[in-house]
């Protein structure tokens, strides 16, 4: 089991805290804070990290995402074409 973290219930807090806590996992976390349409529609950014994952270290990685985002739309296009099939190939294998 990972940390656990306290999350408020309800959204209205009193000024001297907060009511009712609940302990929840970082991954928990992480899917309640998660966009709805994060894999429909990600980033130009999150897609060329993607196509980037293989570099040495961080600034390597930064440097190449910033060229393929100025001068290399197209990989982008691909890429996000690859990861919506992937997604319709493994849900329709599920079914």
């Amino acid at each position: 089991m990972g940390l656990l973290y306290p999350v408020a219930l309800d959204a209205a807090l009193n000024i001297k805290g907060v009511k009712k806590l609940e302990l929840i996992t970082r991954a928990q976390n992480a899917i309640r804070n998660k966009p709805a349409d994060f894999y429909d529609n990600p980033s130009d950014r999150f897609i060329a990290g993607l196509i980037v994952r293989g570099a040495e270290n961080r600034k390597a990685r930064k440097k190449l995402v910033e060229e393929i985002l100025k001068h290399h739309p197209e990989m982008i296009k691909v890429k996000r074409e690859q990861l919506k099939l992937r997604r319709e190939i493994r849900n329709a294998a599920r079914k």
